[in-house]
């Protein structure tokens, strides 16, 4: 699994440690970035509940309008 298929996946499972290590390994570098159909982390965690990563990925700058 690359670092992209890891992103979404850790956003969709709730695993917010695995985002945030991402981010500051600098293996993700834009927490906006989109799947292959356009939804961002920030969507995918909303979308099934994870109050915890959407939190997260907010407080680490996600734009909720994309």
């Amino acid at each position: 699994m690359n670092n992209l298929d890891l992103w979404f996946e850790s956003a969709k499972k709730g695993e917010v440690k695995t985002l945030c290590k991402l981010l500051e390994d600098n293996k993700i570098t834009d927490v906006d970035v989109q799947d292959p159909s356009h939804r961002t982390a920030l969507y995918l965690a909303a979308k099934r509940g994870r109050e915890s990563c959407v939190t997260a990925l907010l407080d680490l700058g996600a734009d909720p309008n994309r």
